[in-house]
């Protein structure tokens, strides 16, 4: 009798701890999902628009520095060919050319 006893005593014991186990488990799975994962979703979020923010303001950066050395090109190019001399036919087959440029850039 007491050998049963001890043998119910232990079985309910196990059972309890197993019962217990597979709670405590449900309960650390749901906590991860209801609190770790989207909290590592938004960091993921913030994350990729901080690295699109920053190529589209980088973006924005070197098309801007590109026009600043269009332009700066462009006015070194017209005060070398303002120093040709007009009178020979290479310099004004230059100055046609550069005319031409300039129409079809101003056109689009």
């Amino acid at each position: 009798m007491v050998l049963r006893l001890l043998w119910g005593f232990r079985l309910v014991r196990y059972l309890v701890r197993r019962f217990m186990w597979r709670i405590r488990t449900k309960l650390l799975v749901s906590y991860l999902f209801i609190a770790v994962v989207p909290v590592v979703l938004l960091v993921l979020f913030f994350l990729l628009a901080g690295a699109l923010l920053g190529g589209l303001v980088a973006g924005h950066m070197v098309s801007g520095e590109v026009q600043r050395a269009g332009d700066s090109l462009g006015a070194l190019a017209n005060a070398a060919m303002a120093r040709l001399p007009l009178d020979d036919p290479r310099s004004r087959r230059c100055w046609a050319r550069a005319s031409s440029r300039r129409a079809r850039s101003t056109r689009s």
